[in-house]
């Protein structure tokens, strides 16, 4: 999994039975009461999209995973957005350069026969 990914395990009821969330300090009902507020959103239908995204009780963007086991358990995974989009950098850039020269030319090109045309006017 990526860096600063978490992931969850959680009963029927959403208590969580098992967690995996680094070397975090962050108080116990913290957690519960986040997980328990994710639980019920795909209880609800919420998380059923492959880009759902949620806030970490630090208010990191998130990228929420599920899967749910015959006996009742629910298996979250939590990935920081920024690792879900890390290759997207890459490609934006290599499209912004191959881009900007083009629009650069476009404009020079519109430029320069603005002022030809002004010249053959005045000739």
């Amino acid at each position: 999994m990526p860096e600063g990914s978490r992931y969850y395990i959680c009963d029927p009821t959403s208590k969580i039975l098992h967690k995996e969330i680094g070397n975090r300090e962050i108080d116990n009902d913290k957690i519960q009461e986040h997980i328990t507020n994710i639980f019920n959103e795909i209880k609800a239908g919420e998380h059923d999209k492959a880009n759902s995204v949620v806030r970490s009780i630090t208010g990191e963007r998130r990228g929420v995973y599920y899967a749910e086991s015959s006996n009742g358990w629910t298996f979250i995974v939590t990935v920081p957005y920024k690792y879900l989009l890390g290759g997207m950098e890459e490609i934006i850039i290599a499209y912004v350069v191959s881009i900007v020269p083009f629009m650069i030319l476009t404009i020079y090109l519109v430029l320069n026969e603005k002022k030809r045309r002004k010249k053959k006017r005045i000739v």
